[in-house]
């Protein structure tokens, strides 16, 4: 009987002390990542990847280069365009706050909208 305890005893102990040594932290992160967001007439993806190089200490500073290519695509959307003065009525960092004057908003119509971006 104690014979058959000792084994699984002797192989958890292996185990553990297996799983107890340290373990080197990377030096390299390396990423792809895709995403994508749905809405009415519209949606949009992005691709990425990113490498980086993990330095410091604790590896938690991560310096590197990347690649994301982002497209977005809609149908019927309006786009409006004025400049700011015209369409609340003030200029400065108080515009963002500011109501809209509707009259003197000039908007157009795109039946299909596309804009693509490729960021290095």
């Amino acid at each position: 009987m104690k014979k058959s305890i000792l084994v699984p005893f002797i192989a958890m102990l292996t185990l553990c002390a297996a799983s107890a040594q340290a373990q080197q932290l990377p030096t390299k992160s390396r990423e792809a990542i895709f995403t994508t967001a749905i809405g009415s007439s519209e949606f949009s993806t992005a691709l990425a990847y990113q490498h980086l190089w993990l330095v410091g200490k604790k590896r938690r500073l991560g310096l590197g280069a990347g690649l994301r290519l982002t497209n977005y695509f809609g149908s019927n959307k309006y786009f409006t365009t004025a400049p700011a003065k015209l369409t609340s009525g003030q200029t400065g960092p108080g515009v963002f706050f500011a109501d809209n004057i509707e009259e003197n908003i000039d908007s157009v119509l795109f039946k299909n909208a596309q804009v693509n971006s490729l960021n290095l």
